[in-house]
């Protein structure tokens, strides 16, 4: 199957990519397990699908950049890669999806599709492999054994400890202590309180004056035609807002930067752009996919120049036009 190689590729960054009237191969991410002995790490889970067949246009633009044709004949060499894959199904044979799996017809007559084990999509498990708990010893642990050590024995004189007795005081010698203290302490706060209540008094209380309130009135015509001056210079704002936030109605063809399957992702994507410099806006769901415009025009031509200076400027981008 020469389309496994563009829809690998693209499984490595989308959770979901659409071949055009056939299906979508959709990722889903599995974290991390411990099994029958053996921890396995988190990876993506491949599954096929019949359901999703509208064309999204991610997988005739990846195509289109790297075998430098048009999406026209992009396209028409999918739809050829897919008659091929039913003419083989309806035969009975089994088709091998290169890095992805086997697609067959079950017993009710409906396509199937069996992932392989051995590849992992998921980036950031890139070079994991399961680790067998029966790998696992435990060593043993040593008790490291101290030889006591032997101290000389001292054969002078013996030592004699002399233990100084400590002299009982009574606790009447405390509140002896304590009554100078605290008659000084009384004396001392009842002359700062005096010293205060003399300043209080001593402080003079300032006369105030009387001042004119001058009033200053305003005709109600000056507040008329002021009221009317603002307003009238808000409403000329709002508009000037309007118009350069509206975008125009007749555009009919979008330079879609992305297609995600979770709007958070797609989010995120408006946050990398915006770094990148360029602004990009979220036009809502195609399929079970959120949308990425990066550019909106009239004319197809326009929309295509764009593309041009795009993929030369970002090769490793999946950008494609969308008409609507």
């Amino acid at each position: 199957m020469k389309l496994a190689k563009y829809t690998y590729d693209l499984l490595l960054e989308n959770e979901t990519v659409i071949i055009p009237g056939f299906g979508a191969f959709v990722s889903t991410y599995k974290p991390a397990e411990i099994g029958d002995n053996e921890i396995k790490p988190p990876l993506k889970e491949i599954s096929f699908t019949r359901q999703i067949r509208n064309n999204d246009g991610m997988l005739v633009a990846s195509i289109a950049r790297k075998a430098k044709i048009s999406q026209t004949n992009a396209l028409k060499r999918i739809e050829k890669e897919c008659e091929n894959i039913l003419y083989q199904l309806d035969k009975g044979e089994k088709v091998v999806v290169e890095d992805l799996g086997v697609l067959f017809y079950n017993e009710k007559n409906e396509i199937r599709f069996t992932p392989f084990q051995e590849d992992n999509l998921l980036l950031d498990s890139f070079g994991f492999q399961p680790v067998s708990m029966d790998d696992i010893i435990e060593e043993p642990v040593v008790e490291q054994k101290t030889k006591p050590i032997k101290l000389p024995e001292y054969k002078g004189e013996p030592l004699i400890v002399y233990h100084e007795g400590r002299k009982k005081v009574g606790w009447y010698w405390y509140f002896l202590i304590l009554i100078p203290i605290f008659i000084g302490g009384y004396s001392i706060f009842t002359k700062f309180s005096k010293s205060i209540n003399k300043e209080i008094h001593s402080v003079p209380i300032p006369q105030t004056e009387k001042q004119e309130i001058i009033v200053q009135t305003i005709t109600p015509s000056d507040s008329v035609v002021n009221g009317s001056i603002a307003r009238n210079e808000a409403i000329e704002t709002v508009k000037t807002e309007t118009a350069e936030n509206t975008v125009s109605t007749d555009t009919k063809f979008y330079l879609v930067g992305g297609g995600f399957k979770s709007e958070e992702n797609a989010e995120k994507f408006i946050v990398r752009l915006k770094e990148r410099g360029i602004d990009g806006i979220m036009i809502g769901q195609k399929g079970s996919l959120f949308l990425v415009v990066i550019g909106s025009f009239n004319t197809e031509s326009k929309a295509y120049n764009s593309l041009n200076e795009h993929v030369k400027k970002y090769p490793d981008w999946n950008l494609w036009v969308l008409e609507k």
